[in-house]
């Protein structure tokens, strides 16, 4: 474990210069994002996670095209896959005042997907991002808890869901919590 964090430390540092490489060899950067890491960890020394492989956004799915191709010139001949669930993201969230939002990688898939649209049925974000109604509710309830961290509201009949108009927080560097687990979801959400 201790030599996966090292042996990241080094990859990102790397993967930087790759990517300022190729942002010179073709002339445009070659990620949407200014910052974007993949921490690369042996799967036999970390405990094992639920699989959710979701449908990246676009500009996501650039960054992960990257990555890989990147892996595969530094190690050819390992496998590479991508887990959703333990990753991080963090959202810059621009209402009048700019906050941080550190969230879970399938909060922030969801949370994207509110850019382009006002509201969203449960059942509409699961179809887009390809994953089971199960997943969907722990991560809605994550987003729609109780005080300043809701960032979603919930509509009067349950049914849809958009950004919570009044959310304010105080603090630049906003960390929301972890989704429900598994029986607390469907419980919340019904």
């Amino acid at each position: 474990m201790l030599s996966d964090i090292e042996l990241y430390q080094s990859q990102k540092q790397e993967f930087d210069v790759w990517r300022a490489e190729q942002d010179t060899k073709h002339g445009v950067p070659v990620l949407p994002f200014k910052q974007f890491s993949a921490a690369v960890l042996t799967a036999a020394h970390w405990p094992h996670s639920v699989v959710v492989k979701p449908q990246l956004p676009y500009d996501l799915k650039q960054c992960t095209s990257a990555y890989e191709e990147y892996s595969k010139l530094k190690f050819p001949h390992k496998a590479l896959s991508w887990s959703f669930v333990a990753g991080t993201m963090i959202l810059v969230y621009n209402k009048g005042k700019v906050n941080e939002i550190v969230c879970t990688t399938l909060q922030g898939l969801v949370l994207l997907l509110f850019n382009s649209t006002d509201a969203l049925t449960l059942q509409d974000i699961c179809t887009k991002l390809g994953m089971t109604e199960e997943h969907g509710r722990r991560i809605l309830m994550s987003l729609t808890g109780s005080g300043q961290q809701s960032i979603l509201e919930k509509s009067a009949e349950g049914e849809r869901f958009r950004l919570y108009p009044e959310f304010a927080s105080q603090y630049r560097r906003l960390t929301l919590p972890q989704p429900a687990h598994h029986e607390e979801a469907q419980t919340s959400l019904r």
